[in-house]
C-alpha cells in the first residue's frame, strides 16, 4: 500500500515537472515555506489547466503505451540565480587553503598580542 501511494506521488510530481519549469529548477536558495506555497501554487494551477482542458488533458506520465509523453518540453533557462553564484564564490572562499593559512597565521598573532605566552 506504501508503494503504491509512493508511486502515485511520484507521478504527480512528475507530471507537475513536466507542465512547470519552476519545479524542475534548483531549489536551494528557497526556505521551506516558500517551495510549500510554490508546490500549493502549482498544483492549483495544474488543477486549473486540467479543468480548462476538459477531456483534453495531454498524458505526461506516458501510460498509453506509446512511450513518453508527445507534449512538447517547455525550455527554461537554468542559470544560476545571483544569489546561487555568490553562494559559490563564499564557499569556494572557505576552501582556499592560502587564505585559510592567512587566517589562521592572523589569529596566532592576536592572541599572541593580546595575551602574551603563556608561563608554565
Amino acid at each position: 500500500m506504501q508503494e503504491a501511494a509512493r508511486k502515485d506521488v511520484e507521478r504527480a510530481f512528475g507530471v507537475l515537472q513536466a507542465r512547470l519549469g519552476i519545479i524542475r529548477g534548483p531549489s536551494r536558495l528557497w526556505k521551506a515555506e516558500q517551495m510549500s506555497s510554490i508546490m500549493f501554487a502549482c498544483i492549483i494551477l495544474h488543477n486549473i489547466i486540467i479543468e480548462d482542458e476538459g477531456g483534453n488533458a495531454s498524458n505526461f506520465d506516458g501510460d498509453d503505451g506509446e512511450g513518453p509523453s508527445s507534449t512538447p518540453q517547455t525550455q527554461f533557462n537554468s542559470g544560476a540565480p545571483p544569489e546561487f553564484a555568490a553562494y559559490l564564490a563564499r564557499n569556494a572562499s572557505l576552501k582556499d587553503a592560502r587564505l585559510h593559512a592567512r587566517l589562521r597565521d592572523d589569529l596566532v598573532e592576536h592572541i599572541w598580542a593580546r595575551f602574551g605566552p603563556v608561563d608554565p
